[in-house]
């Protein structure tokens, strides 16, 4: 029987001549805060694609996974490929011979699923076969998980109920890629990229920073440069740095950190000043400028405040509060002075917007 590639999930056609454009894996989460995302104690959640990122929940790399979770996840790729399961990080409390608490357990399919018809497919059509394996402990990165023997794997994460809330255990990130083996058919040039050992992946995949061939020869700039991957830079000479990796990726936030509130969009106005004087070269003559008939205060340009002189008269009280010259040589309100000034109207203004 020949291979079969169903298109409903291909989104780009490669042509020749044509930049091929970069497949970003689809994160999912076991444990997750949306709906989509919710941990499912049946087979209830499918995720269909050519590539993605399962994580164990929303938090990772913030907080410990969460305790008494119990969630399944079915995975699959167009009906001709196999799935490929390999690590990013994993660190799940438990002793790897002997998986009995928190455990990660992964589950063949014996025979194809087609994606394009999931949603009408009953439990019987997507009820798991035999189990690859069982995982817990500390697994190094790249370290491939399973391989499916069609088009389909099942998932099963749960945690135990007991754990205390700042466990050490931090989770998993787990990369699955679509693949196929080329002893039945060619890769087709237009459609797949043609990895150093022979296996196919589809186009797309080969132009992302994801080791999604085996030997991870689609990293390699000179093969997505010949595959025409449309984020290449031939300028950049690194041999192992694929061309797609982190060009336009843009930091971001921690999930932890709340975004910083929008400034307001209106401001009051700010009282206005005196225009300077028109002519500056012309000679100063300083001003007089009686308070209370009793306090004489000089003001002009050249005289900073701490050097202003006032000249007190016997017998009168002076207030504490005193006016001081500016920078334009004209007076400058204090709290105690008298409020028929030209700043009462912008300052009564701005006092009624704030409020």
């Amino acid at each position: 029987m020949g291979w079969k590639i169903s298109t409903a999930l291909f989104s780009v056609i490669v042509v020749t001549g044509e930049a091929v454009l970069s497949y970003d894996p689809q994160i999912n989460y076991f444990d997750g805060t949306s709906y989509t995302d919710t941990c499912r104690s049946k087979l209830e959640r499918r995720v269909s694609g050519l590539s993605g990122l399962l994580i164990s929940h929303q938090l990772y790399g913030t907080f410990p996974y969460n305790a008494s979770k119990n969630c399944f996840l079915l995975i699959t790729a167009p009906v001709g490929y196999r799935i490929r399961l390999r690590v990013l990080d994993f660190n799940v409390l438990g002793d790897p011979q002997n998986c009995d608490k928190d455990t990660l357990h992964v589950f063949d399919h014996e025979k194809a699923i087609d994606p394009s018809t999931l949603h009408e497919a009953t439990p019987e059509d997507t009820s798991p076969g035999p189990i690859v394996g069982q995982f817990c402990g500390i697994i190094r990165n790249a370290s491939e998980l399973a391989i499916s023997s069609e088009n389909a794997l099942t998932l099963w994460w749960h945690s135990d109920a007991d754990l205390p809330p700042n466990h050490s255990g931090e989770g998993f990130r787990l990369l699955w890629s679509a693949f196929r083996k080329s002893n039945t058919a060619p890769c087709n040039t237009q459609r797949e990229f043609t990895c150093a050992n022979q296996e196919c992946i589809p186009s797309e995949l080969a132009c992302n920073r994801y080791p999604d061939c085996k030997d991870e020869s689609d990293l390699l700039r000179a093969r997505q440069i010949a595959h025409r991957c449309d984020c290449c830079n031939t300028n950049i000479a690194a041999e192992r740095t694929p061309c797609c990796a982190d060009l336009n990726e843009q930091p971001t936030q921690p999930r932890h950190q709340q975004p910083q509130p929008t400034p307001p969009g209106f401001y009051p106005p700010s009282p206005p000043k005196l225009p300077p004087p028109s002519n500056a070269t012309a000679a100063y003559s300083p001003q007089r400028t009686r308070i209370n008939s009793g306090l004489s205060v000089s003001a002009g340009m050249p005289f900073p405040a701490q050097q202003i002189r006032y000249s007190k008269q016997p017998g009168i009280q002076y207030p504490q509060a005193m006016v001081v010259a500016n920078e334009y040589g004209s007076p400058t309100e204090q709290a105690n002075l008298c409020t028929n000034s030209d700043y009462t109207y912008p300052r009564n203004e701005a006092r009624h917007l704030l409020i």
